[in-house]
């Protein structure tokens, strides 16, 4: 029965991430508010069309270029200030938190299977300990609480505030926008994992095809056996012929993904337009309002493919804290005394060791060991082989 403690099904991030963010949330929740402020930003530049033709344009020459000069500044003064350089901020000051909270887990995954000992030996490579704190599975949470902290936030506020406006102005274009517009991002985001698919389908059929050729190249028993030759060219064929094969049929495929979401936007935009033409038509928008729901469409899609980005980074994150966890989890053999009381270290002094027992699980190699090291030296115990 294995001695690892299986994680709770919930609660997985906030058990393992928040210990390490909880001493810099303040600084979070800062990066966070600079973030909204960049979402409110590009609501506004969403909102331009309507200000410069409603606003500008339509009220007549008489102080057309004071009034642009006006929308102008605006703009750049909200692109510059509360944009760019908010945003700016905001993505410092998650770094600085993001480095400090990575550097904590790190931490506690260095000391806890530092104290495993002989309990966690061959259980898992040291490469792969190796890759849980510096490779992919601390990439996959990193690429997770970036995209939840430095995407969603501002993405979001965009699309609630701009969406809001627009139900003020017309609530039902406003709906076939929200409508048309989720409606094409879902179909990108199938087809992009549907493509996703043909790609591990085809990496699936390469590598297997590429490591019989490189057996076959590098001579192999088999090539050795003349009477097999035949045997080997047809399978070497027969590989030639199924990659060509799954090449055809992934580009194919891909193409035919991308044919469907081209059409679903297609379409989707063409209802908005004609919703967006009838209500105009009707007198329930003006000018400035029908262009910016076009125009609209696009940059609103932008926010949903990052919602929908965030949900695909979650299941690798939670793959990656799985593993993590499960190491974390493990009893440890070597733990720190409970209740003891720190002993002051004297600035020189000699070390006393008393009783000293080394063994393995069939073999006691060091037994009752009495030993003082001398300030400054140091002391190597080695057993009957030769090893320390």
């Amino acid at each position: 029965m294995s001695d690892i403690v299986q994680a709770p099904a919930m609660g997985l991030f906030r058990s393992l991430l928040w210990p390490s963010v909880r001493p810099w949330r303040w600084w979070l929740v800062l990066a966070i508010v600079l973030n909204a402020g960049h979402g409110i930003a590009i609501t506004y530049q969403n909102l331009l069309p309507k200000y410069l033709i409603d606003d500008v344009i339509k009220p007549g020459p008489d102080g057309l270029w004071v009034r642009l000069a006006w929308l102008v500044g605006t703009y750049l003064l909200v692109s510059v200030l509360g944009r760019m350089i908010q945003w700016h901020l905001s993505m410092r000051i998650f770094t600085w938190v993001r480095e400090r909270a990575m550097q904590d887990l790190r931490g506690r995954f260095f000391n806890h299977v530092n104290r495993l000992c002989l309990r966690f030996h061959g259980r898992h490579p040291s490469g792969e300990l190796y890759s849980y704190l510096f490779g992919s599975p601390l990439g996959n949470i990193v690429g997770f609480i970036q995209q939840c902290t430095m995407m969603l936030p501002h993405t979001a506020i965009a699309m609630v505030a701009t969406l809001a406006l627009f139900w003020s102005w017309d609530w039902v274009v406003a709906s076939t926008l929200m409508v048309t517009t989720l409606a094409s991002v879902a179909m990108m985001e199938l087809s992009r994992r549907r493509q996703r698919d043909l790609w591990r389908d085809f990496q699936r059929a390469e590598g297997k095809v590429s490591g019989q050729v490189a057996d076959l190249l590098r001579g192999t028993r088999a090539v050795k056996l003349y009477a097999m030759e035949p045997a080997i060219a047809g399978e070497f064929d027969a590989g030639a012929r199924l990659i060509g094969d799954k090449t055809v049929h992934r580009d194919i495929r891909s193409h035919v993904e991308w044919m469907k979401q081209e059409g679903i936007g297609y379409t989707c935009f063409a209802l908005l337009c004609a919703v967006g033409a009838w209500r105009y038509v009707g007198g329930h928008i003006s000018d400035g309002m029908l262009v910016t729901y076009i125009t609209t469409f696009f940059a609103l899609q932008w926010p949903l493919q990052t919602a929908f980005q965030a949900a695909t980074l979650r299941g690798g994150a939670r793959a990656a804290l799985e593993r993590i966890d499960a190491v974390l989890r493990t009893p440890s053999t070597t733990p720190d005394p409970q209740g003891g009381t720190a002993v002051p270290v004297p600035p020189r002094a000699a070390i006393r060791l008393e009783g000293v027992r080394f063994a393995y699980e069939a073999e006691e190699v060091i037994k009752g060991v009495d030993l003082d090291i001398p300030y400054g030296q140091r002391v190597a115990f080695v057993g009957p082989s030769g090893g320390g």
